[in-house]
This record gives structure tokens, sequence and C-alpha cells, in this order.
């Protein structure tokens, strides 16, 4: 792991600033080292604190990854949520789909550690990814039931289609991020976008919301 300087005298930083600042440095460092090459020490230094002022904040250093994740996967869906909000976001489909690898390109790193297990199968961590990916599905086809929580009605033939496309996104998205973070050449962002939006399965554009209420009634 390279060295990186820490940034001269230590600021004075209110609680909420301090956290803020250190879920900062683990998006970078995260993106750089698996969890199981960075030490707490590296951690502590990196930020220039005590190892006991990390735990003071995060309690362990699973802690502060865990952290670190949902703070990842909060700025994700900041993005997303703004282009949803957005009278003018055109087609939801593509918007969604090029906020999401906008991320994968800026946070290659942390994106494959992330996908690929970062402590093993973690359910805490697995929660988090779970939930990014069904509010991102749900912002992506917001016209589709496959789109809304479907638990108690069963799992209907267009949410398997939209789980099988979204899954095909995930997949080549971090084989994407891996040759990026590699410096390999690929495609670039928008070619990726296109091709994964000629993808979409024909049944998530054809079919109606009536009928979707009909099969479900």
């Amino acid at each position: 792991m390279a060295t990186h300087p820490t940034s001269g005298p230590r600021q004075r930083r209110n609680p909420a600033e301090r956290r803020a600042h250190l879920l900062e440095i683990g998006v970078e460092l995260f993106g750089e080292c698996s969890f199981d090459q960075l030490s707490t020490d590296q951690i502590a230094e990196r930020a220039g604190i005590s190892r006991g002022l990390l735990f003071h904040y995060f309690g362990s250093k699973r802690g502060y990854y865990v952290a670190v994740i949902q703070e990842a996967a909060a700025r994700l869906l900041e993005r997303s949520a703004a282009v949803h909000d957005s009278p003018a976001a055109g087609d939801p489909q593509r918007a969604q789909l090029e906020i999401f690898l906008g991320f994968v390109e800026e946070n290659a790193g942390l994106y494959t550690l992330l996908m690929r297990g970062g402590v093993g199968v973690d359910r805490q961590i697995q929660a988090i990814v779970d939930e990014s990916r069904d509010i991102l599905a749900r912002r992506a086809a917001p016209w589709s039931k496959a789109g809304n929580d479907s638990r108690g009605h069963g799992v209907g033939p267009e949410r398997l289609a939209l789980v099988a496309w979204t899954g095909a996104v995930e997949a080549a998205a971090l084989e994407w991020a891996d040759q990026r973070h590699r410096r390999i050449d690929t495609l670039d962002r928008r070619l990726l976008a296109e091709l994964l939006i000629g993808m979409l399965p024909s049944a998530l554009r054809s079919t109606s919301t009536s009928t979707l209420l009909e099969e479900t009634a």
C-alpha cells in the first residue's frame, strides 16, 4: 500500500466533522486495500488520529468498515435520488444507470472490494448491498410493479426479469470497475451504458401497469 502524508497539524473538528472526515478517508483507503490488508494503525496514521479515537467513533475495525460501506451506499443513493426526483430526468433507466456507472467509475476499488466481499460472508454488509440494489431497481423502473415492494404478493415474471437484468448490470460493472482499477483499456461509461440499456428485457418495457394490477388482484 502506498504511503500518504498526513495533512500536517491536526485540525480541530467537532465530533460530527471528525466522523465525516474519517468516513471520507475510509472510502479512499478501502478502495485501495482489502479489509484484511488494512490495519487500524494505517487508518489512524492516514487520518492523523490515535487508534483509540477511531475505536471511540466506530467501536472496532469492522465497525469502521461497515460505516464506510454505509457511507458509500448513501452517496450513491443520494446521487440517484437527485435524478429520480428531477422532472427533467428523461429516460429513468438510462439516467439511473449513468449515475450508477459514474459512481462505479469514481470508486472502482471500493466497488470491487464491496461486491467481491470485504469481510467474508457478512450479513450486515449484504443487507446494505441488498437495500441499495432494491432502491436503485425501483428508481430504474418506477412505472413497473417490479420496481415496487412485492412482498406478500409473490414474485412475478416481471420482478424476476428485473432481478436478472440488475444482476447482469452489476456483473458487467464489476468487471468494468476491476479493469479500470487495473488501468486496462475498456469501454467508456457511455458505451457501457448503451450496451446495458440494450439488454433491458423487453417485457419490462412493454408490460402495462393495468395488466400487472390484474395479475396481482
